[in-house]
């Protein structure tokens, strides 16, 4: 950045002073704008967040940057690259330091934290005045942009409440305890993605997990069948009463996705009222 030509906002209020330092306490929400249009809105409950704008200087130990071209630190590349030095930090002599202006933000943690969390937005190409109508409109459950569902070790479930959306980090099985949504349970870590339509739903899952070989089941509530499947091999729908269990036989770690209605092969069709979902924000 160019200094002080490159201001920065924090909770509405400008900020051209250079060099600038300031702690935030994590208890309520904040909103900030970094030089390049970025903004990030920090929900309240994080850990408190230093705020600096100032010069570093840092090394790359790259050839280009050698102080003298016929004088190399570098003895063996490779792999596992060899410096003449053993320890790394003192090849650094060796090479011209790089300088610059930043603008940084960092949660404070602490060393060795121990349930530590941090939750922020990042919201891209935006303004000032977008960033504070955004901040304005989280304050309020009915006119946030999104909701949170659940945060905890089992799962990290977001609602986007624009399109209907909501996404699933499930990192154990029957992972999602919350009562809000379409998913009910499933058998093993993944990631799902639930999209609400007409009597319809959009749903994609996948899994980084390829030492497991077993097909992902998720159970949702309501009667559902599947009318489209883009997936390697064909996932499967089995109904019981108003829950509907779908198996995604897994093969890697690219996603699958099926859209599911209510209204075939003689299915009766079904509201989200009738089907008991619910969205509490």
């Amino acid at each position: 950045m160019n200094g002080a030509s490159e201001p920065i906002w924090i909770d509405g209020k400008e900020v051209k002073e250079f060099p600038f330092e300031l702690r935030l306490s994590g208890e309520h929400p904040h909103w900030l704008l970094d030089n390049k249009t970025t903004g990030y809105y920090i929900h309240a409950v994080n850990a408190p967040i230093r705020i600096v704008r100032r010069r570093q200087e840092w090394t790359y130990m790259f050839t280009r940057y050698l102080k003298d071209p016929n004088d190399n630190p570098l003895t063996k590349m490779g792999t596992r690259c060899r410096f003449r030095h053993k320890n790394i930090a003192d090849n650094e002599k060796y090479y011209k330091p790089t300088v610059g202006d930043f603008a940084l933000a960092w949660f404070e943690h602490g060393i060795k934290p121990k349930d530590a969390m941090c939750i922020y937005t990042l919201v891209v190409n935006t303004t000032p005045q977008e960033m504070a109508k955004f901040a304005e409109a989280m304050t309020d459950a009915k006119s946030a942009y999104y909701a949170i569902w659940q945060c905890d070790e089992k799962a990290h479930i977001v609602h986007d409440r624009l399109s209907g959306t909501t996404g699933y980090v499930l990192f154990t099985a029957d992972g999602c305890t919350t009562k809000n949504g379409y998913l009910l349970g499933n058998n093993r870590p993944c990631f799902v993605m639930i999209r609400e339509g007409d009597a319809s739903l959009r749903v994609s899952v996948a899994s980084t997990d390829a030492s497991q070989r077993d097909p992902i089941v998720l159970r949702l509530r309501g009667h559902w069948q599947i009318a489209d499947a883009q997936a390697p091999s064909e996932p499967k729908a089995f109904c019981d009463g108003e829950q509907t269990s779908l198996e995604f036989p897994f093969e890697n770690y690219m996603p699958m996705h099926v859209t599911l209605r209510t209204d075939l092969d003689g299915v009766a069709s079904h509201s989200k009222r009738s089907m008991g979902v619910k969205h509490h924000d």
